[in-house]
């Protein structure tokens, strides 16, 4: 699996623990603040603080990385919207919990999809993307 997150803001700082997708699994907790993208985090006292390093992209720059890897970034207080898209890679014979990942969909990349277990999402007709958080492309759709 891997994500990738892009930057559309000056100067986005991502922090990312170096090692930490080969580690055990960190305990986390939800953050219940109003202003976060993501919600869950780690506390403190479970990694070495000199295991972070900052990565400074520029406007228009992604970074990809594997989704194990603890990562995060400060605020973004500029006026500019910042983004975030996460990719999977999985074979097509794996079926998704729908009751789960509510507004999981699918790409074909390459093949045939012989099994067509997870729903596919159709294929973008411009650069419309979501506006908010967790949406299905039947949300946006139109926008195209």
């Amino acid at each position: 699996m891997a994500s990738s997150i892009c930057r559309n803001e000056e100067n986005g700082t991502k922090k990312v623990f170096i090692g930490s997708h080969k580690k055990d699994i960190f305990n986390y907790y939800i953050n219940k603040a109003k202003n976060l993208a993501l919600n869950q985090e780690v506390s403190h006292d479970q990694f070495n603080h000199s295991d972070i390093v900052s990565l400074n992209l520029k406007a228009g720059q992604i970074l990809l990385y594997d989704d194990g890897l603890l990562h995060g970034s400060e605020a973004n207080n500029s006026d500019r919207r910042r983004c975030g898209i996460t990719l999977r890679d999985s074979p097509v014979d794996i079926k998704t919990d729908l009751l789960v990942w509510l507004h999981f969909e699918t790409q074909l990349v390459i093949g045939k999809d012989v099994f067509q277990h997870n729903p596919i999402a159709q294929i973008p007709k411009d650069e419309a993307t979501p506006n908010q958080k967790f949406q299905h492309s039947s949300e946006f759709k139109n926008l195209w």
